[in-house]
């Protein structure tokens, strides 16, 4: 059976695509909690989760607030907009799962570089606990990478014919 090289250890080319895609599988959480967060903050909930985005829970923020002090038409605006940012954010998380899942090695580093980015988020509004779970998360994406890396060789492995010992060509 083939196997897939990474760095000094050999791993089972199944391996490889079960430890990618579970280190991939983060960005999916990410997604669904925030999701959840959106419902919570627009449920006026006092709780949410801290694997949410950053960005997703200022853009719902802004929005009820914006619904609190404002009146008329500009309350659907200020929602719509708050509720697009959150779709395109989301989109965008999903679109970098998928195609990271398809062995884009590219993808999977502009989601840390995203999620990194959105660390800084919780950072500057001193959501600490949220910060501290966004660097958890960051480390189990950062030690993914070389198996998202090896997920195209790992494919290829799978796909080749054994060839029988001693069959020579």
């Amino acid at each position: 059976m083939a196997s897939v090289q990474i760095g000094p250890q050999a791993y089972a080319p199944e391996v490889v695509l079960a430890l990618a895609r579970r280190q991939r599988n983060w960005l999916v959480w990410i997604v669904i909690l925030s999701v959840v967060n959106t419902i919570l903050v627009f449920a006026r909930a006092n709780v949410t989760f801290v694997i949410g985005l950053g960005v997703t829970q200022l853009a719902d923020s802004f929005a009820v607030v914006a619904r609190e002090r404002a009146s008329g038409p500009i309350v659907a605006v200020l929602t719509a907009v708050g509720i697009a940012i959150d779709l395109v954010t989301l989109g965008l998380y999903l679109l970098l799962w998928w195609l990271s899942g398809r062995g884009s090695v590219a993808a999977y580093v502009t989601a840390i570089v995203f999620y990194a980015l959105d660390a800084l988020i919780m950072l500057a509004f001193h959501e600490w606990f949220g910060a501290a779970f966004h660097a958890y998360v960051l480390f189990h994406l950062v030690s993914g990478y070389k198996f998202v890396k090896a997920h195209r060789e790992a494919v290829s492995a799978l796909a080749a014919p054994e060839v029988p010992v001693g069959t020579g060509s």
